[in-house]
């Protein structure tokens, strides 16, 4: 029996401490570890983030030199191979590939070696596209605690959406199952043996790997004592090592192949509580995303028209968010404090990135009383944008290109009903605040964009209904008979209810309040937009919040009994709508959605737009989709009152209702067509009408359009799960188009084929 026994710490960027309290922790454990391998040849240790190396190199100047020798000598692995471990379920793609793209490189050339092991070992749940994006990037290998549902085993080949595989090391026991005394090597050397022998019926050709140290545990310094005293009790060959050590050893051994999402709690929970916690931080991340890759389109438009490059404020502004996408920051459940550096970091990083959009657009201005609009997509699409001064564009968009227009004013009327209508889709307001929605003159949708109200005694990582609860939803509260609305004394009422329409639009404005003894507890106000040439229904809710300890829930009720699809990180998985989680750790109660969900059945469905609000459940039929949770406990009694989200919120989401399905819909076209903004300059000078650089084909979403040293990289997803000639249409000249993989080192010249949900990566020689 081989045991290969890993000292480690997780490193959290934040969390229930502060950036700057985490950050002496661990410049302390670093310390430590090479004070240790000072005295003691047999020491092995880790590092896993290459935030925590320029820490460490910014802070501890003095020992660099040392700790990148003790690297080159192969005492201390370098693993993960990222900038910051982030969450894999909420984050876009994109900024998972930066994680890598920034880091790795880097991370190899201090190694002097290639970085073969992903360590994504305190992630809320792995994507099915986590073993493309991984082998693309080099990685050999993987290793992950949480979301692994299949029967019990520490390795297994992961094959992913795409059909990508990856060896698995699965921490069936967690990343901390060797809590080992710093001062007792008789009980360490018996408390390691025992986690041997509880390991030991899920052990690879007789090998073990065990990982000594949690969240910030200090290097142990008798930790290669409590090993030689194990050894010698046992027999066994067991020694302080590093994971290469361990999957070098085991890596041609045959192993079961998995084909699943990882986003189960059986062994281990994935904190599902974490997708609704603190939504208000989930939408700026979406939002600035967006609002960053469509900057990067523009400006790299603009370069390939002469005008300026931005990269290197870009790549600033990309790390600056890759730090907020953090595990515990992005999912809501750190304290109050750590959230005002990550609101400081989102400011600095939406200046930068709209600095970048006024100079870009400023390329085009000139003294014409004309308006310069950019599509970031490369996609055409019909969009209706406010320019200025109540004029409106009303037009069809060349892909990731521009139009220049005048602009029309918009004359709206009222309309006499409650209802407004477009060529695809007619909605009506109800007495009981809810909408109906016709299509083809047959009601679809019934009380739809109704609001549950449920109470809440959890905290940041769960939701938790007490027993005693109070649970209703907004269409219930206005239609009961007046006495019980009297008896509950929280009256509900639509008020301030209004249509207009336009050439261009329709829109429906209403209102609803929920007050107490004169006092507002909840203030929902809606607008609802239909606009003429898309197929889509566009809601924006500005909710006035103070009920706490209670979740909001928005309600679109179907008929369907069907399967469900959800966008997930570059690509679209089927969701299990039919999970038995008796005998897990942790309930499936919820799914995470990155852009747009479905759910149809064969014949006829329904898709979910969402900005940035990722926590979806279908139940009965019904779609929910959770817009804020109001808790103020992370864990061991640390209270955070912000989280209670007491205040004002704004939220976007969209509905289509459709015949066929959503391959047949163009869903995800409409949902990034919902989600990723038109740029206007007012004000141009002497251009062509129209400009483009480039057009894809319908089932190819683009992630990134950008200037690089060696030339433009353009990343996309292939999201119908079809093999795909592509027909990619270009307006700028190039010397050769190469595929790529995710480090954007060019492989071999493009064929112009792209495989079923396959993540590709071009670059272009372009013409000085």
């Amino acid at each position: 029996m081989k045991v290969f026994v890993i000292p480690h710490f997780h490193y959290d960027l934040e969390w229930v401490r502060t950036k700057e309290e985490f950050a002496e922790l661990a410049l302390s454990n670093m310390e430590k570890a090479l004070e240790i391998m000072r005295k003691d040849g047999e020491f092995r240790y880790l590092f896993d983030q290459l935030f925590l190396l320029e820490l460490f190199k910014e802070r501890k100047p003095e020992l660099w030199n040392e700790l990148l020798e003790r690297i080159r000598e192969g005492r201390i692995e370098l693993v993960g191979g990222i900038y910051l471990m982030p969450d894999n379920l909420i984050p876009g793609l994109e900024t998972q590939i930066r994680e890598i793209l920034y880091a790795k490189p880097i991370m190899e050339g201090l190694n002097g070696k290639k970085i073969k092991i992903g360590w994504m070992i305190d992630c809320f749940g792995h994507h099915s596209q986590i073993p493309q994006i991984f082998k693309k990037a080099g990685f050999e290998f993987y290793t992950f605690k949480r979301g692994y549902r299949g029967e019990k085993t520490m390795n297994f080949i992961w094959e992913g959406l795409d059909g990508s595989r990856i060896f698995v090391h699965y921490m069936l026991f967690g990343y901390d199952p060797l809590w080992l005394p710093q001062d007792d090597v008789e009980l360490g050397a018996k408390v390691l043996l025992e986690m041997i022998e509880k390991a030991k019926p899920y052990a690879l050709s007789d090998c073990i790997m065990l990982l000594t140290g949690s969240d910030f545990t200090p290097p142990n310094p008798i930790l290669s004592k409590i090993v030689k005293r194990a050894r010698d009790l046992s027999g066994y060959d067991i020694k302080v090592a590093t994971p290469g050590e361990y999957f070098e050893e085991v890596k041609n051994c045959e192993v079961p192949i998995v084909r699943d999402e990882m986003v189960f709690g059986r062994y281990h929970p994935v904190l599902p509580g974490c997708r609704s916690s603190r939504m208000n931080i989930k939408i700026k991340f979406r939002k600035l995303e967006f609002l960053l890759q469509s900057v990067e389109a523009l400006n790299t438009f603009v370069s390939l028209k002469g005008g300026k490059s931005e990269e290197e404020k870009l790549e600033k502004t990309w790390k600056l968010l890759l730090m907020n996408a953090f595990h515990d920051t992005i999912c809501g459940c750190g304290i109050d404090e750590i959230y005002e550096e990550a609101e400081e970091r989102f400011r600095e990083a939406e200046e930068i990135a709209l600095e970048v959009l006024n100079s870009s657009l400023g390329f085009f201005s000139g003294n014409k009383e004309k308006f310069l609009l950019f599509n970031p997509l490369p996609w055409k699409r019909r969009e209706v944008i406010e320019v200025a001064d109540g004029k409106v564009v009303s037009a069809e968009l060349p892909p990731l290109g521009y139009i220049v227009t005048e602009g029309e004013k918009e004359e709206k009327v009222k309309r006499k009903e409650l209802e407004i209508e477009n060529e695809f889709f007619r909605v009506r307001l109800t007495e009981r605040g809810t909408l109906e929605v016709f299509m083809d003159g047959e009601l679809v949708i019934k009380d739809g964009n109704d609001i549950e109200i449920v109470s809440d005694c959890g905290n940041l990582y769960y939701s938790r209904v007490p027993g005693k609860n109070y649970r209703t939803r907004v269409s219930e509260a206005i239609s009961k008979p007046e006495y019980l609305r009297d008896m509950n004394e929280i009256g509900f009422e639509v008020v301030d209810a209004r249509a207009e329409k336009s050439e261009f639009r329709e829109v429906l404005r209403y209102t609803i309040k929920a007050e107490w003894r004169g006092e507002t507890l909840l203030r929902l106000s809606f607008e609802v937009q239909l606009t003429k040439g898309i197929p889509r229904i566009d809601f924006r809710a500005k909710i006035y919040f103070n009920q706490p300890h209670t979740d909001l829930i928005v309600l679109f009720p179907t008929d369907i009994e069907g399967k469900a699809y959800a966008e997930i990180p570059g690509g679209v998985c089927e969701v299990d709508l039919d999970v038995d989680d008796s005998d897990w750790v942790e309930k499936y109660d919820n799914f995470a959605v990155q852009n747009w969900m479905a759910y149809e059945d064969g014949s006829r469905g329904v898709a979910v737009i969402n900005l940035g609000i990722p926590e979806h459940r279908i139940e009965e039929g019904i779609i929910k989709m959770t817009l804020l949770r109001s808790v103020d406990l992370v864990s061991w009694r640390r209270y955070t009152p912000n989280a209670l989200m007491i205040g004002e919120h704004e939220f976007r989401y969209a509905l289509i209702p459709y015949k066929g399905s959503w391959k047949e819909n163009d869903i995800p076209k409409l949902a990034y067509s919902h989600n990723a903004p038109v740029f206007v300059q007012h004000g141009v000078g002497e251009l062509p009408g129209m400009n483009w650089a480039l057009e894809l084909d319908d089932n190819l979403v683009m992630t990134a359009f950008r200037e690089s040293e060696e030339g433009i990289v353009l990343r996309f997803f292939e999201t119908l799960g079809k093999e795909t000639k592509s027909t990619m249409k270009r307006n700028f000249d190039y010397t050769g188009v190469y595929k790529a993989d995710l480090l954007e080192r060019p492989l071999e010249e493009w064929n112009f084929e792209v495989k079923p949900f396959e993540i590709a990566t071009l670059k272009f020689d372009v013409q000085n």
